[in-house]
């Protein structure tokens, strides 16, 4: 029997994680109304079903915001062509592929096909980190446990494109390393990226570029199919928003990059509203597993940390690097399943115990913070930029302790602080320990 569990066991934790899933994503849906962009994104759904259009001006007064459970509602719109309101989110297809499945089911059917395509991007991600990193079950254990917890579990519940944008994203990756030719799927998913969001448009760059490099010497007609549908991307927003200006296709845009660089990547990693690692604590394994796929293969670590920059550049430098009022991670969502095989790395290859515990003790807290999140109604894990966190609150009510002063917080004053820097070196000392503990690159997990 055991033996038999064990043979088999691929197939158990993929039967787990899709009866999880859609447990969770049917309670989800069914007892939380939508919030922030979300909200929004439905409303234009919802114009596409019932008006067979993409025009606002009588979505917002008109009783709609009632079924999404908001008397009143602040618009996310801009002016286009013919003075039509359209959802200032930029140009995307993400209202129309997700309007076929709210028209058969409502909201519930959208979150219904959210599930199908978590389940899709589980199995992608756990392909991209076997090819990365030659270790099977370490990916097989590690990838469930990045699932489960922030920011993958909650944002396979919302309404968000970059879930399907991370797909895209992976799916992509795996046809490089495998594949010698761009491939004509994968070119039209390379000229889709944009369609999703306007933020991964650089996406489609990076691909572009390195596919480009790879067959200077006999460029196929697939190259040319992600550059039509971006050229026709681009003619569309001058179609319908009547002109390329981003204060005309995006809500809020005048102030969007008045940001600080240096500070951004510090609270993407360590602040505790929105911090990847307060969070989700086994990111601590990712730079040590960038150290080990520099060792052992400088061209894959290369490739990841190319694919990192050119999804973060658009906000980067943006006074909105956290996503305005979401969950921890949004704009990090679509990056973290290529770096996962940075973290299978951690464990596979160094000998210490260390890497281990960090693992185990930071999947238990990181599916704490997600069930907290879950628990605290009517938020549920939304965030407003205050310095407010529901499972630090939880903790410093049941142990009388103020866990608080532990995490360091970007807001409300918007500064870094010298908690920011010890984070900083701890995260540093035990990177090296890391290091310093690797063993000889092991092929098998």
């Amino acid at each position: 029997m055991v033996k038999f569990i064990v043979n088999n066991y691929k197939k158990y934790i993929f039967v787990f994680f899709i009866v999880y899933l859609l447990i969770f994503t049917v309670f989800y849906s069914e007892t939380t109304k939508p919030k922030g962009d979300e909200v929004h994104y439905l409303i234009a759904t919802e114009s596409i079903v019932r008006d067979n259009d993409i025009y606002l001006e009588n979505n917002y007064p008109d009783g709609v915001t009632s079924m999404f459970g908001y008397l009143k509602l602040d618009k996310h719109t801009v002016i286009g062509r013919g003075n039509h309101e359209i959802l200032g989110h930029g140009l995307t297809i993400f209202p129309f592929i997700i309007a076929p499945f709210y028209f058969a089911a409502g909201k519930l059917g959208a979150s219904l096909f959210f599930c199908l395509i978590t389940v899709i991007l589980f199995q992608q991600t756990i392909k991209f980190s076997e090819l990365v990193t030659n270790s099977h079950l370490t990916s097989w254990v590690v990838c469930p446990g990045l699932f489960l917890t922030l920011p993958l579990s909650q944002y396979s519940l919302l309404l968000f494109p970059e879930v399907i944008a991370g797909l895209l994203i992976v799916y992509n990756l795996c046809e490089v390393i495998t594949k010698n030719k761009l491939g004509i799927l994968s070119a039209i998913l390379i000229g889709l990226l944009p369609w999703i969001h306007f933020r991964f448009l650089t996406v489609s760059i990076f691909f572009l570029l390195f596919w480009f490099s790879r067959q200077f010497k006999k460029i196929t007609k697939q190259f040319f199919l992600p550059l039509i549908l971006i050229f026709v991307y681009f003619l569309s927003i001058f179609l319908i928003y009547g002109s390329f200006d981003f204060n005309k296709t995006f809500m809020n845009s005048g102030s969007a990059y008045s940001g600080n660089i240096i500070s951004n990547i510090i609270n993407l990693l360590i602040d505790r509203q929105y911090g990847l690692i307060p969070n989700n604590p086994i990111f601590l394994l990712v730079l040590p597993g960038f150290y080990f796929l520099f060792r052992s293969n400088k061209k894959k670590a290369l490739l990841i940390i190319a694919l990192i920059f050119f999804e973060i550049m658009p906000f980067i430098n943006s006074n909105d690097w956290h996503g305005g009022f979401a969950p921890p991670g949004r704009y990090l969502t679509a990056v973290v399943p290529i770096i996962i095989p940075l973290i299978v790395l951690s464990i596979t290859k160094s000998r210490y115990f260390l890497t281990k515990t960090i693992f185990l003790l930071g999947f238990m807290w990181g599916y704490f913070v997600y069930i907290i999140n879950l628990l605290q109604s009517p938020n549920y894990g939304y965030l407003y930029k205050d310095g407010f966190t529901p499972y630090l609150n939880k903790i410093s009510i049941w142990s009388n302790l103020y866990f608080y002063y532990l995490f360091p917080s970007y807001f409300p004053d918007g500064k870094i602080t010298v908690l920011h820097w010890i984070w900083i070196c701890t995260i540093l000392i035990i990177s090296y320990l890391v290091f310093k503990k690797g063993g000889k690159v092991k092929t098998k997990a």
